[in-house]
């Protein structure tokens, strides 16, 4: 093969690629966010109350734009209201989280998540209580469609 016969086929390659790249879809989002899975479970299910005193195994979900970070962590609720969250480690150890928020408010907990607090620099934090969620509810059992062979 010559060079010509090199660089036209090269061509042909990049050409065919670049063609192929336009008319194929957008890569689909690998998963959601894990705030709205957790969120729809909630919703779904519902929760118990959430008692005063420190819980172990929340979710804390800090959001901002199109980025979504959750972490498992403990926190201290007082009349329905989480006072202090703690962010856990990979040893176990954990270390305060107390941002920097926008405007003071009270993280008032409904159906086993606090209200959303928003942080100085516009991020939205949550804490999830998912050793509060509901069991699944009893579902009834569908029937299967007929097999007109079986009559």
């Amino acid at each position: 093969m010559d060079f010509r016969s090199i660089t036209q086929v090269s061509i042909f390659f990049l050409l065919g690629t670049s063609i192929k790249a336009q008319f194929q879809s957008p890569p689909k989002e690998d998963s959601e966010c894990c705030y709205t899975a957790y969120a729809r479970i909630f919703e779904s299910r519902g929760a118990r109350e959430v008692e005063d005193g420190m819980h172990d195994n929340v979710i804390i979900s800090i959001r901002q734009g199109v980025r979504c970070d959750c972490y498992k962590g403990k926190a201290r609720v007082e009349r329905g209201i989480v006072k202090e969250m703690y962010i856990r480690f990979t040893d176990g150890g954990y270390d305060v989280y107390s941002p920097v928020v926008k405007m003071e408010q009270n993280q008032e907990i409904v159906n086993g998540i606090s209200k959303t607090l928003i942080t100085a620099d516009e991020r939205l934090v949550n804490v999830l209580f998912v050793n509060h969620i509901k069991p699944k509810k009893r579902e009834y059992e569908r029937a299967s469609l007929p097999n007109p062979e079986d009559f």
